[in-house]
């Protein structure tokens, strides 16, 4: 990504740290705070819970049906402020609309709130070993950073790649064919150990 300058280039600290992640895209490896967003949808799950509650006690206790049979006669105070608490729950929440597509098919579309955030950070591929194990032996060996501000490469099973898949599909096949070319190597090297050997011996 850096066309004319080397991440070397970069003052040590975030500066070159930021050059190193964004030179490759297997770099970009991020926390997903999974358990975070879990505590968060269970505590707005939970108040739309209190609130449905709320508005069927009120429809129960009405006593003019035809505020409930016509929304544009219905004055009752606590059911439009009610209503209108769990519209602003709901938009922080998350819902899905359904929608059609231009072939006629259902389409479901989550609004942009918390539950579509998820929904997201659910989808994302989690981060290669090889890669987190990589920056951490840069910021290891160079020291330039606070252990407590790098201490979130350490999270593995919350960490993910913000690379799109075919990205990381090129990403895999490079890695791939790496390793099976470090294994070739390896064998031609025990395979030119043993000829000498050999030749040692029969000489």
């Amino acid at each position: 990504m850096f066309a004319h300058t080397a991440v070397e280039d970069f003052p040590l600290g975030y500066p070159r740290f930021s050059a190193l992640v964004a030179c490759h895209s297997s770099f970009y490896n991020f926390r997903r705070f999974g358990r975070l967003r879990a505590r968060l949808l269970l505590l707005k799950q939970d108040r739309l819970s209190l609130l449905e509650k709320q508005l069927d006690q009120v429809d129960s206790e009405e006593t003019a049906l035809i505020r409930l049979g016509s929304c544009r006669n219905d004055d009752n105070k606590r059911r439009i402020k009610i209503l209108s608490q769990v519209d602003s729950a709901l938009l922080d929440y998350g819902i899905s609309i359904a929608r059609i597509n231009a072939n006629g098919s259902p389409l479901n579309v989550f609004l942009d709130a918390l539950v579509e955030r998820t929904f997201r950070s659910l989808s994302l591929e989690p981060a290669k070993s090889r890669d987190m194990q990589s920056l951490q032996n840069w910021i290891d060996g160079t020291g330039c950073l606070a252990r407590a501000e790098t201490a979130y490469n350490a999270h593995h099973e919350d960490l993910v790649n913000l690379t799109p898949s075919h990205d990381q599909s090129i990403t895999y096949l490079d890695s791939f064919l790496g390793d099976a070319l470090v294994r070739l190597y390896r064998r031609l090297s025990k395979v030119k150990e043993t000829q000498l050997d050999l030749t040692d011996k029969l000489t």
